[in-house]
């Protein structure tokens, strides 16, 4: 059984396949490829989008609890997040390689994380459970934000079922079948990982040798993608600073655009046309909907495709 998993484990590093991660060093290990990094990318962003539409009824909510309320550093808040959506736009649409892109999205991540966290620190302040519970109650959606999901999930499975036959070719395996259903989003990551250890397990002896090491090989190359994200954005309290002075005084020229979003957010509201969440995916001011909330990694924006384990 413990070999299994290992097995699997290595898989999983050497396919290069897109999973939820619990860490933001850990999700560069799919951003060995520029498609795997555009993936990521994406998926910070609409993580970043939800939380700003989220942001939006949060404060609908204060006007409603207290119309005197200064909110206008969670205006600012919100408008420093739109800040970085538009960065990731600037990078996905840049000529980066690989490891810039990998380092940039750490950075990006850990600024999100940081004013997600803010942001809902100030709402639990100022909202009484009842209105909290309004918002978690809410399914904030956007046609935008709708397409960006749909984008993420398709691209995640081409891209999965490409490095799963990638790997399959690697070690002189076929099984069109496979790779179709995972592209077809019939398979999720879990069971797509397990069918190629299955396969693997049915190679002769000298086959399996030759396709572990190369297994090992990519681990290896992902690692040193990893070691080097890791040494250009750990201790950067100083870039960090930085890029914050230069994200406040872009996110003056979004504040209008998101009073305009409060505006409109809390007329619909007070027309009763707030949409409810019949499951409550991103449950609210301190839900997971993004990998940006807080200590939680939006593990639902890691759909492989049929919205089983994997990608958003």
């Amino acid at each position: 059984m413990k070999k299994t998993i290992f097995l699997i484990a290595l898989l999983m590093l050497a396919i290069n396949i897109v999973v939820a991660q619990e860490d933001a060093i850990e999700e560069v290990s799919v951003m060995g490829t520029m498609e795997g990094a555009t993936i990521r990318l994406l998926q910070l962003q609409s993580s970043i989008e939800h939380n700003i539409l989220k942001g939006t009824d949060v404060i609908s909510e204060i006007l409603d609890a207290d119309p005197e309320a200064n909110f206008s550093r969670m205006e600012e808040i919100l408008a420093e997040m739109d800040v970085l959506s538009s960065q990731i736009e600037d990078l996905i649409n840049s000529d980066l390689n690989e490891t810039k892109a990998a380092e940039e999205f750490v950075f990006v991540k850990i600024q999100a994380k940081e004013l997600s966290k803010e942001f809902r620190t100030m709402a639990i302040g100022y909202l009484p459970d009842e209105n909290q519970e309004r918002v978690r109650n809410r399914n904030e959606t956007s046609q935008d934000l709708t397409k960006l999901k749909e984008e993420i999930k398709q691209r995640t499975r081409a891209h999965n079922a490409l490095q799963v036959q990638k790997f399959l070719d690697k070690i002189g395996l076929q099984n069109d079948s496979l790779v179709s259903q995972i592209g077809s989003g019939e398979l999720n990551v879990g069971q797509a990982i397990s069918s190629v250890a299955k396969a693997y397990k049915g190679l002769g002896q000298e086959n399996k040798a030759e396709a572990l090491a190369k297994i090992k090989e990519v681990k290896a190359k992902a690692q040193v993608q990893k070691e080097t994200v890791r040494e250009k954005t750990e201790n950067s309290s100083d870039e960090l600073k930085i890029r914050a002075q230069e994200r406040k005084e872009a996110a003056k020229g979004k504040i209008e655009k998101i009073k305009e979003k409060i505006k409109s957010k809390h007329a619909e509201n007070s027309n009763g046309q707030g949409s409810p969440d019949a499951g409550n995916e991103h449950g609210g001011v301190k839900g997971n909907s993004s990998n940006i909330n807080s200590d939680d990694q939006g593990k639902n924006n890691q759909d492989s495709g049929n919205g089983q384990g994997g990608k958003k």
